[in-house]
């Protein structure tokens, strides 16, 4: 599991029709998104998807091409 601060997340996930850090923060006291405060910021969870070792390798090589 990854966090990403909030404004991460807006970033990666909400880039095409962004929500503000509010929203977010009130998702996550919802419960309808995974997350926690930890030191007075606010992080997301993120499942970080599963790559196989051979599909890991194949992307560097592709990159390096």
């Amino acid at each position: 599991m990854q966090k990403l601060r909030v404004s991460k997340y807006i970033q990666q996930f909400h880039s095409e029709d962004p929500v503000s850090a509010q929203t977010i923060k009130n998702w996550i006291s919802s419960g309808q998104l995974q997350g926690e405060m930890m030191g007075g910021l606010w992080f997301v969870h993120v499942s970080e998807p599963t790559i196989s070792k051979l599909d890991s390798l194949l992307q560097c090589l592709e990159v390096s091409q």
